[in-house]
């Protein structure tokens, strides 16, 4: 494992050539909000114990170490469903569960600025998307909002975002150090540490994150960062 690294001030920017964003919540509105409230409409018709499997199910995934597949065969398992069905349910359901996430983010759109902001900087950045969304409904989310073009690529599960960074790393031929990450969630924070890239974090209510109180910069939405690179 590396070494732990987040940048601490400004002169640790000054070898950044590619930034990475999480997608959900940090180029997006709403974010894992939307895909909570996704979820209400899919399961209200469900029993209180495929519930309760529900959430141990995401108890077990949580941080990214599962897809929405994974979550949904993880809870009718624990249902007792036979083999074949826990197949054809979870795959149903992840479609429709996929096609409300996506609507609602086409909604919700991004932060004010967010597309100019994306085609300037990446004259100057390689940029890349890494997130804990399967890949296959990423790309679908990135293209319709009309932003897949200022990407190298676009990156989800089934790989890790340490996996996702160091595939980075190869591609660009770059080391750790080169590469900015812009999350807002701690799985984003994790992955920046255990790789040894810098980090920059976007405070949310649920993330504790406050202004003067961590060891990494914050910024409000991502259209503020030119300020914290120039």
């Amino acid at each position: 494992m590396r070494k732990e690294r987040i940048i601490m001030n400004r002169k640790d920017l000054s070898s950044i050539t590619a930034i990475v964003f999480d997608f959900d919540g940090t180029l997006t509105i709403g974010g894992e909000d939307i895909k909570r409230e996704a979820w209400k409409p899919i399961v209200k018709p469900w029993k209180d114990e495929i519930l309760l499997a529900k959430a141990n199910a995401e108890e077990k995934f949580r941080h990214g170490k599962g897809s929405r597949h994974d979550i949904l065969r993880e809870t009718f398992k624990l249902s007792n469903f036979a083999e074949d069905e826990i197949v054809q349910m979870a795959d149903a359901y992840a479609a429709a569960y996929d096609a409300l996430v996506q609507k609602m983010l086409r909604q919700g759109g991004m932060p004010e600025g967010t597309e100019g902001f994306l085609k300037d900087i990446h004259r100057m950045f390689d940029l890349y998307v890494n997130s804990a969304t399967p890949k296959d409904a990423l790309c679908v989310s990135v293209r319709s909002l009309g932003i897949a073009r200022y990407f190298r690529a676009v990156l989800g599960m089934p790989k890790s975002k340490i996996e996702n960074l160091q595939m980075i790393v190869q591609k660009g031929g770059l080391r750790p150090k080169d590469i900015l990450f812009v999350g807002d969630g701690l799985g984003d924070l994790k992955a920046a540490k255990e790789f040894g890239c810098n980090f920059v974090g976007i405070p949310k209510s649920w993330n504790l994150w406050k202004k003067g109180k961590t060891d990494f910069p914050l910024i409000d939405i991502v259209t503020e960062l030119p300020k914290l690179l120039s």
